[in-house]
């Protein structure tokens, strides 16, 4: 934007305005920047608006809750395996018979080491679906309640 350009001035509700500067944040852009990106998009129909956050992050969320899912289902079935899985029945590198690490673990990982992995690998895409779900209320305008401080009573003497 050019000095010379027309300047406007205008009111808006404060959680609008808390909204435009979280997302010219997050696409590292001045207030001003974001507003005329979202002002040219919704000329042009190319769709940078609400409507399209939302869209993009709802594909977002489903491709992440599908992870989940799908790293679920691997840690239940590593769990299986070692639940039907007696340690005398492990070979002489104390590994189940026939047992060969999912990938992407190289073949000398053992049992606990994959579940490890794949729980934390869980864990991971489970922090990244709160992400995307707390950005997805917040495009919304949906306010999540905060969790309070318990408050500490004092005993009466």
């Amino acid at each position: 934007m050019a000095r010379t350009d027309p300047q406007v001035n205008f009111r808006i509700p404060e959680s609008l305005l808390e909204r435009i500067k979280a997302a010219a944040a997050e696409s590292n852009r001045t207030v001003t920047a974001e507003l005329v990106s979202r002002l040219e998009s919704s000329f042009n129909g190319t769709g940078a608006g609400p409507e399209s956050s939302v869209l993009r992050l709802t594909e977002a969320w489903t491709s992440v809750q599908e992870h989940v899912q799908f790293i679920s289902e691997e840690v239940a079935a590593l769990e299986q395996l070692s639940a039907r899985t007696h340690h005398e029945d492990f070979n002489e590198n104390r590994q189940p018979p026939g047992w060969k690490p999912p990938a992407p673990l190289p073949e000398w990982a053992s049992l606990e080491e994959a579940m490890a992995f794949y729980r934390s690998w869980r864990d991971s895409a489970r922090d990244e679906l709160d992400k995307i779900s707390k950005k997805l209320f917040f495009t919304m305008g949906v306010v999540l309640p905060t969790k309070k401080q318990p408050t500490v009573r004092k005993k009466k003497p």
